[in-house]
């Protein structure tokens, strides 16, 4: 006999449940056999929870649909590579039934929700960096962690430009050794760890250094004679220092012999030495070391030193000319110390044109004729030249001077929506002189509160996801530099897909009977969006409606 007045007394059969992906469960059932119904069927319970966890109670959730077809939903929001219990019951209007027996499934693998931990390193050796970490949190991991991939790059600003050598290295272990380092550099370094569904997330970068090693050899060196008696060695720093500079060590002997007759030591800020008490009857050569704490490097080049036969002495600039690229606003001196015999006459030229007025000779002797260019613009660039001559001959030096600046504009666009996501493009003009740093995007609701997030300086497309749905949005993008932050992009605004839910027609959507009427919820449109709660009124013919 078929009974409406007590609940199903059969469960659903033949339940299954499937990884749909790394958050979501599809279970289908078919209905109870139809003797077992007890009325008509008017939806499902479907139960779950963590295996494992018997203490924990289901969480269930309710299915509106008629007992006449095949049941088919997806459960969403499930933790990542997760076991779950699940059950399905049937109800009618007395009341569940039964509940099918349990069965299990497991979500998807994920990439790991978040970087190794603890991620630490010190320098073994001028060229090598020891580095190690532990694993991401195991609630994190979401799934089995196959390895890591460690991310190095220079961290020095003279080091990084947007095409800096940005290397990846992966490994099983939780430790390494990067080999082939520069001495004395800084190096940023992140881990992260990856399943078989991909790249986690990484660490947040740490900076580590290597160790310094001896420096290699000044790179320039010159002799400039100043008298019958004396001259001045000059030269110029390594290329690569290696560590901190603390001294150069100048070495001058005469052609042949072995043993220098001079060997003196000058600070790391001194670039050139008064050779004095030569004779012009002898000809000379001299060279210069570099030492940092580790000791001296190898020598420079040989150059040789003769003194003046006569009273007459060519001009000469002490100084080198080189390029120089500083930031805006600052001061620069660009030295120009001048010898010869008699005094030559010194012209500053920018760009081939001469300076007027020229500077006057400093204080601390007639050779020096230093220029100062104060408050450094983009209009100073350029090359700065500076001319000494006198009867005896004539010598000059160039400088190549560049000012840095904060990066201008990106030119940014919006290129595709979906309900919560915006793409966005864009292409960063003129660095400034400097690399770009990062991007900083500003984003907000339209009339909402501004909200920021940082991007990689190699990007130059962002998914901006997590947005609500038929949502109008405005975005602005900063790129920065060592200088600062450049001036902001255009205003650009995107609105993500969806509406507001439309109606389901009468006959899809109520079902009565004589004692009830069933809402089939499921059939109203979303429009996109996701239906977040439903509002019921109900009215007997001429009372008040009830909420």
């Amino acid at each position: 006999a078929v009974t409406d007045s007590e609940v199903p007394a059969g469960p659903p059969l033949q339940v299954s449940v499937e990884a749909a992906s790394s958050t979501q469960l599809r279970i289908t059932w078919q209905p109870p056999d139809r003797t077992l119904w007890n009325g008509d069927i008017l939806g499902y319970v479907i139960g779950f929870r963590h295996l494992g966890s018997a203490e924990e109670s289901f969480n269930y959730t309710r299915v509106s649909m008629t007992g006449d077809v095949s049941g088919d939903f997806r459960l969403s929001g499930m933790d990542k590579y997760t076991q779950y219990q699940v059950v399905v019951q049937a109800f009618n209007t007395r009341g569940e039934g039964p509940q099918s027996p349990v069965v299990i499934a497991q979500t998807l693998e994920d990439a790991p929700g978040g970087p190794p931990r603890e991620v630490q390193c010190s320098a073994l050796t001028a060229h090598n960096l020891q580095v190690g970490w532990l694993p991401p949190s195991p609630h994190l991991a979401h799934g089995i962690i196959q390895g890591y991939r460690l991310i190095h790059e220079p961290a020095d600003d003279d080091e990084t430009s947007e095409s800096a050598a940005r290397e990846s290295k992966a490994m099983t272990s939780t430790n390494t050794v990067l080999h082939g380092l520069v001495p004395a550099a800084n190096y940023s370094i992140q881990v992260l760890a990856f399943t078989r569904a991909g790249d986690g997330v990484p660490s947040k970068p740490i900076v580590c250094s290597t160790d310094e090693a001896a420096p290699e050899p000044p790179e320039r060196v010159k002799a400039v004679v100043r008298s019958s008696k004396s001259a001045v060695l000059s030269w110029t720093p390594p290329r690569r220092a290696n560590g901190r500079i603390v001294k150069y060590t100048v070495h001058v002997r005469q052609v042949g012999d072995r043993v220098p007759v001079v060997k003196g030591t000058v600070p790391a800020s001194q670039l050139h030495y008064d050779v004095q008490d030569l004779s012009h009857e002898h000809s000379y050569e001299a060279w210069v070391t570099a030492s940092t704490k580790v000791g001296p490097g190898r020598q420079s080049r040989t150059v040789p030193l003769s003194p003046s036969p006569g009273a007459s002495v060519s001009a000469g600039i002490v100084s080198w000319g080189r390029s120089l690229v500083l930031p805006h606003r600052t001061n620069v001196t660009l030295a120009c110390l001048v010898v010869g015999a008699p005094p030559p006459a010194v012209e500053w030229r920018h760009a081939d044109v001469r300076l007027d007025p020229q500077p006057q000779p400093g204080q601390g002797g007639q050779g020096e004729h230093h220029l100062l260019l104060a408050n450094l613009q983009r209009t100073a660039e350029g090359n700065y030249s500076c001319h000494a001559s006198n009867a005896a001959g004539s010598d000059a030096i160039v400088y190549s001077l560049q000012v840095q600046v904060p990066p201008t504009a990106p030119l940014l666009l919006t290129t595709t929506t979906t309900v919560d996501t915006v793409q966005l493009q864009w292409k960063q003009g003129d660095n400034g002189g400097a690399a770009v740093r990062g991007f900083v995007l500003a984003f907000r609701r339209e009339l909402g509160e501004w909200e920021e997030a940082a991007l990689d300086r190699r990007a130059s497309t962002h998914l901006l996801s997590n947005l609500h749905c038929g949502t109008r949005y405005q975005f602005t993008l900063t790129a920065f530099n060592k200088i600062g932050s450049g001036a902001a992009s255009a205003l650009r605004t995107a609105t993500t897909k969806g509406g507001k839910p439309a109606a389901a027609p009468q006959s899809q959507f109520l079902l009565v009977n004589a004692t009830a009427a069933t809402l089939h919820l499921p059939a109203w449109q979303d429009n996109d969006c996701p239906i977040l709660y439903f509002v019921v009124e109900y009215q007997a013919d001429g009372d008040d409606w009830v909420l």
